[in-house]
């Protein structure tokens, strides 16, 4: 069997930016909307990557405690 990497999937790459944004917006206060819009103009995401990482990041911040 040869030594070969897995390829990287693509909803690995929407789930890095999930997490870049929510970094951002939790511990250096960014705006959400910003982040968002920065991280996911991401070439390598497509649309339904986009809204997985949308649907990601603001599940998550709408679920936290105020």
């Amino acid at each position: 069997m040869a030594n070969r990497k897995p390829a990287k999937r693509k909803a690995d790459q929407a789930r890095l930016a999930a997490v870049r944004v929510l970094y951002q917006v939790l511990e250096e206060e960014a705006f959400s909307n910003e982040s968002a819009a920065y991280h996911l103009a991401d070439p390598d995401l497509d649309a339904r990557d986009r809204a997985f990482a949308s649907a990601l990041i603001f599940g998550t911040l709408g679920r936290l405690p105020a």
